[in-house]
């Protein structure tokens, strides 16, 4: 495990778990049942053109242990949250009140715009795909954007159908970063941070966009 990148809204870590473990995710994973994530109900967080992605069922920090292989993904990400990115996510029972990891599959030509986790103090994704090539898209965008003051000032009204307000919010600045979804990696971010996932190309084929997703949230759920 190594951290390879950090600020006060992100942090990068390679190789979170043993390879042995991340191949026994990986068989865990597959064996997963999914299901197409707008089968509930329109997500307002995916516009209407990103695409069908899949999801799997929620696991609960406060429902743990799991008897399964995502206990081992759900402690490496509480003891690195907790150890070392409480100024990302926050603390828990002080900030966050309950954590849960969603599986996700991101095939060819789909995509999530870009938004913020208003509601969550933080998130992480963990790619447990076995390989990506650099050309099959599906990074890990994040924006430079105004702070919390100037966007309220700014009176943007928001629209979630046309997602107007956006363009002014991203074009502030027309910058940012991105992070290739490498195999083993977890990203933690701040919930104020504008990010997307870019388009599965066409070029990966049957390789998916494999993740599970972790929010830290403001609220009890269950």
């Amino acid at each position: 495990m190594k951290l390879v990148a950090k600020d006060s809204y992100y942090a990068v870590i390679d190789d979170v778990l043993p390879k042995e473990q991340f191949d026994l995710f990986w068989k865990y994973f597959n064996s997963s049942d999914y299901a197409y994530r707008s089968m509930t109900g329109w997500q307002k967080v995916w516009r209407i053109t990103d695409g069908q992605v899949l999801a799997g069922p929620p696991s609960y920090h406060s429902q743990a242990p799991f008897n399964n292989p995502m206990d081992v993904l759900h402690q490496s990400a509480i003891a690195l949250a907790k150890q070392h990115f409480e100024e990302i996510v926050g603390k828990e029972d002080e900030d966050w009140k309950e954590f849960f990891l969603t599986p996700y599959i991101y095939p060819a030509g789909t995509k999530i715009s870009w938004h913020d986790d208003y509601g969550y103090t933080g998130a992480c994704i963990y790619y447990t795909h076995p390989e990506w090539g650099a050309n099959w898209g599906g990074e890990l965008f994040i924006a430079k954007t105004p702070s919390a003051q100037e966007i309220q000032e700014s009176n943007i009204a928001p629209d979630n159908i046309t997602r107007e307000f956006i363009d002014p919010l991203l074009n502030h600045y027309g910058m940012g970063m991105y992070f290739t979804p490498k195999p083993n990696r977890m990203i933690f971010t701040s919930g104020k941070v504008w990010h997307a996932i870019n388009r599965v190309d066409q070029s990966a084929g049957d390789h998916a966009r494999c993740s599970v997703v972790g929010f830290f949230s403001k609220e009890k759920i269950i």
